[in-house]
């Protein structure tokens, strides 16, 4: 049996739409935590083993592990104190249930070296599963383009997309992709003690990103270099706290690091198919978002 637990429901979502889709039975899916499962199938959701956890109480997390043979642990999107215990508990409650092997989904610019500011958390979440005594396999992925896929509307209002530096290379990639991976690396039982990286097919510098932006839209959208402090006044204009913003500032510092930059073929590696394009990606994306539009 294969678990999923997650505080974020999209990716989780995906991930149980990817084992489903190939061919893992809707009973031998454990779908955990505090996210609602949302999948493409609602009448396949209702026979998903859905187990609430309370993530500050390890023995509801071992009765959620119950049976599963593999878990996927997607953490929490910060570093905070409260993040760390979580994740200590999962690791410890997953051991007391007997679970063979955990796939922990990271970030690609977990280095020491990292300005992301939840780098500190996932060095820890990784050290702290390869000295488990558990199977392991760390999957770290680039930044998603589905963020930038919703964001599109706003820019093209703006007709600019403002950026606090000098917009390096990144290989975005697709939650579509990601999810696709983790399913398959799930589904392979002697893959363990790797770490992979999934990433787009190639990386992209972030004025290039703008330009496909305009090309699929059709509106002008300009990349614009803004200083830091703009950066966080525009995202607190647009209704983010202020810790949201400097996080996504944290995350842009990474790109023009060169921490998002390296481009690999692990996605291919794990599903026989290489990893959708940007290009490809953001028109699947705008076209999915403009069809949702039109049915509401």
């Amino acid at each position: 049996m294969i678990g999923v637990v997650s505080s974020c429901g999209r990716l989780a979502s995906q991930i149980v739409d990817q084992l489903l889709a190939q061919g893992l039975p809707p009973e031998k899916i454990v779908a955990a935590g505090s996210c609602s499962y949302v999948l493409t199938d609602s009448t396949t959701e209702s026979a998903i083993n859905k187990r609430p956890i309370d993530s500050n109480d390890c023995r509801s997390a071992e009765a959620a592990f119950a049976d599963v043979d593999t878990l996927i642990l997607i953490p929490a999107s910060d570093s905070s104190e409260p993040a760390i215990l979580q994740h200590s508990q999962m690791i410890a409650a997953a051991k007391t249930a007997n679970v063979r092997r955990v796939l922990l989904l990271s970030l690609c610019c977990a280095r020491p070296d990292s300005q992301v500011l939840m780098t500190p958390f996932l060095l820890y979440a990784e050290s702290a599963l390869r000295s488990s005594g558990l199977e392991w396999l760390i999957l770290r992925r680039a930044l998603c383009i589905d963020a930038l896929a919703e964001w599109a509307p706003q820019l093209s209002q703006w007709g600019e997309l403002p950026y606090p530096g000098h917009g390096s290379h990144c290989s975005y990639v697709s939650r579509l992709d990601v999810a696709r991976a983790t399913a398959a690396a799930a589904r392979k039982p002697s893959l363990q003690g790797e770490v992979l990286e999934l990433t787009g097919p190639a990386a992209i510098a972030i004025p290039e990103v703008a330009n496909v932006l305009s090309r699929l839209t059709g509106n002008s959208i300009e990349f614009r270099s803004i200083t830091a402090d703009e950066f966080l006044q525009r995202g607190i204009k647009e209704g983010e706290t202020e810790s949201e913003t400097e996080r996504r500032l944290s995350l842009c510092r990474g790109i023009d690091g060169g921490e998002f930059a390296r481009a690999t073929d692990h996605i291919e590696r794990l599903t026989g198919e290489p990893a959708e394009s940007i290009f490809v990606a953001l028109k699947r994306l705008l076209a999915e978002h403009s069809q949702e539009q039109n049915s509401i």
